[in-house]
């Protein structure tokens, strides 16, 4: 079994506030932190993420973003995987 790093509930945050946090700090991926370009990221990637496990649907349908692991593994979708739209 592969060893991970034990999470704590402080490491998630909802996923709107935690993805525009993630598009100013990436400026250069151009994407603005909005409404509409989280539905987009959603749309395309959510899956990946939630399969990557730095992405959670809570019982309340909130989409919870871990603050830790997020950053390196969307970037790297971002750059690296085509979307379903291209």
């Amino acid at each position: 079994m592969e060893k991970t790093t034990p999470l704590t509930v402080a490491d998630w945050a909802p996923a709107p506030i935690a993805w525009k946090a993630f598009c100013t700090e990436n400026p250069g991926l151009g994407l603005a932190g909005t409404r509409a370009s989280w539905s987009w990221l959603n749309r395309n990637y959510g899956q990946a993420l939630i399969a990557a496990g730095v992405m959670r649907k809570s019982v309340g349908r909130t989409m919870l973003i871990n603050t830790k692991t997020f950053a390196h593994v969307a970037f790297e979708m971002l750059t690296t995987q085509p979307t379903h739209t291209n």
